[in-house]
Formats: structure tokens, C-alpha cells, sequence
């Protein structure tokens, strides 16, 4: 008899529970092991589901959680109430740390130095104009002016973009130019270093585009010798030249000394592509140069070496 009073119990226990868990808000029961999540939900007619929630990968998650914990005490203490140094940080394994950097040097190609100290050297250039006019002599090619002609020098390779490098004595006399340059073919473009007698302690800079001036003026350039400027016509310097895509540039004993963009449409001297030097007359640019007196004559200027860099 007890027993089969007892028996009316269970089916009223578990109206009792379903009731229950009908009117509690919707909840998550986790299932670690499968990586499930069940949510109950019950809708306006009461009707209770349970939807199967998966949850994302845990490699998915910010690697940031926690890290955000503001002004809420010290998180590097242990129980003993000790600082505790934390580790130093390092980068992850595939992370570049950049650090500053100069400009990366254009690759170069048959890059060839040509040493004026032996007479075998004039081979390798073309004494284009008044070759009479040049000789070796002690370590360097020396470029002779006369009333009748000057040197004119030409190195026969040609480059598209690079840089030229001389170690040059210019000459010193009124009227007297020296010249280091880059020319192209006619109509020529030019990218010049000049340097005129009168003015023993500077060199210009300058350049042409398809044979007009672009400077208003030359850019005038010093070596200095302690505090003052050196005499270019006494002492040997090194002058280069530099060609690139997007500018030119000129350098004196390795500082560079001026830059130009190409940035159309003002005129670039792209062409000028060929390596030029000598000693000529500017007696008919008297305004510039001056005149030569000829009683002081004959002029020189010299050049130890030509380094010739194509750019790849």
C-alpha cells in the first residue's frame, strides 16, 4: 500500500522540475569535452528548445584578453608581497624588426678604374681633340691648353644611369676652363663640374638639357683645408658624377654637394650618358671665364684616375 502511494509521486516530481526549468531565463550548460554549448530558450508559447552553440577555435580568440587591466594593483606580485621581475618580451618568431637603414646602393655592373700613372692608360680613352696636347707624368694624364688647341678626352663606354668618379687637379689661369662632364648625343644633355682659373678655390656645378642652360646660374662648390677653402689648382680632389632614374647628383671628396629631381616637366638631363674632360679657351664667354693671356700659357690640369660605375 505504501508502495503504490509512493508511485503517484514521480510524475508530480517531474511536472514540478519541467515547470521549473521552463521559468528560468535561458542559461549555457557547457560540454568541454565536445566543445558544445546548450542553450535553452523557451518562446511566448512556452515552447523550450535547446540550440547547439559551437564555439570558435581558441587560436581565433585576441591574444590580448586580459592584458587591459588599468589601474587595479600591482598584477607583478607574488604572495610575499615581492616585485616579481617579469620576462622580457620578445617578438614573436615571424616578425621583422626593422631598424633605421641607410639608402640601399644601387646594384652596380663592370665597374672599371682606370690608373693614369702608366702611359699603357691613354688606350683606354679617345683623345678626341688636340692630342699632342696630353702625356704622363708623374701618376696622372695632363691636359695641355696652347693658343693652338686644348685636350679634349672621351671615355668610349657609355651608361644609362651610374656614376663617374675623377681625382683632378683643375688648371688656374683667367680664361682657363677645366671640365669634367656627362654628355649625351647631340642635341646634348649635359651634367657638368667646370672650374674656372681665375677662381682658384671653387668649382661649378651645372647642366643642359637637349643644349640649354637650365641653371640661371652655376652652383659654385669649395673644398675646405681647415677653415679655409682649398686651391683646387694645387692639390688633387675627387669629383663625381651621378646619373639615376628619378635624380642627379653632384660630390666633391665624396660629400655630395647637390641633388636635382626629375620632376616633369621641368627639364632632366636623362641623356647625357658619355664621360668628357679636358681643358678648353673661354675667352669667348669673357663675361664668365675671363681672357686668357697667353704670355702665362701653356695651362694645365691633370687627373690621377677615372672610376666608371654603371648601374644595373
Amino acid at each position: 500500500m505504501f508502495k503504490a502511494s509512493f508511485l503517484w509521486l514521480v510524475p508530480a516530481m517531474a511536472i514540478i522540475l519541467g515547470f521549473r526549468w521552463m521559468m528560468q531565463p535561458a542559461s549555457i550548460y557547457n560540454n568541454y569535452t565536445s566543445g558544445r554549448s546548450w542553450v535553452k530558450r523557451s518562446n511566448d508559447n512556452g515552447v523550450v528548445t535547446l540550440v547547439v552553440i559551437t564555439p570558435p577555435p581558441m587560436d581565433s580568440l585576441p591574444t590580448d584578453i586580459g592584458s587591459h587591466k588599468g589601474n587595479q594593483g600591482n598584477d607583478n606580485e607574488d604572495d610575499s608581497g615581492e616585485d616579481q621581475k617579469q620576462p622580457e618580451q620578445q617578438p614573436p618568431s615571424n616578425t621583422q624588426v626593422s631598424k633605421p637603414s641607410s639608402p640601399t646602393p644601387p646594384a652596380t655592373c663592370n665597374e672599371e678604374t682606370i690608373d693614369f700613372s702608366q702611359e699603357s692608360s691613354l688606350d683606354q680613352v679617345n683623345l678626341s681633340w688636340c692630342p699632342h696636347n696630353t702625356y704622363i707624368k708623374d701618376g696622372a694624364m695632363h691636359w695641355r691648353l696652347t693658343q693652338e688647341c686644348g685636350t679634349t678626352v672621351l671615355y668610349p663606354k657609355t651608361l644609362k644611369y651610374g656614376k663617374v668618379e675623377g681625382r683632378i687637379k683643375s688648371a688656374a689661369g683667367s680664361g682657363v676652363v677645366t671640365a669634367f662632364l656627362l654628355i649625351g648625343p647631340a642635341p646634348s644633355d649635359e651634367i657638368d663640374f667646370e672650374w674656372v682659373g681665375k677662381s682658384t678655390d671653387s668649382v661649378q656645378s651645372m647642366y643642359y638639357v637637349l643644349a640649354h642652360a637650365i641653371d640661371v646660374n652655376p652652383q659654385m662648390h669649395r673644398a675646405m683645408n681647415g677653415s679655409s677653402a682649398a686651391d683646387m689648382t694645387s692639390t688633387y680632389h675627387n669629383y663625381a658624377l651621378e646619373l639615376k632614374e628619378d635624380e642627379v647628383n653632384w660630390y666633391l671628396d665624396g660629400t655630395k654637394v647637390r641633388s636635382i629631381k626629375n620632376s616633369p616637366p621641368t627639364p632632366f638631363p636623362s641623356s647625357a650618358n658619355q664621360v668628357r674632360m679636358g681643358i678648353w679657351d673661354g675667352t669667348h664667354t669673357s663675361g664668365w671665364a675671363g681672357a686668357v693671356d697667353w704670355s702665362k700659357g701653356p695651362f694645365e690640369a691633370s687627373i690621377q684616375w677615372l672610376k666608371f660605375t654603371p648601374y644595373c
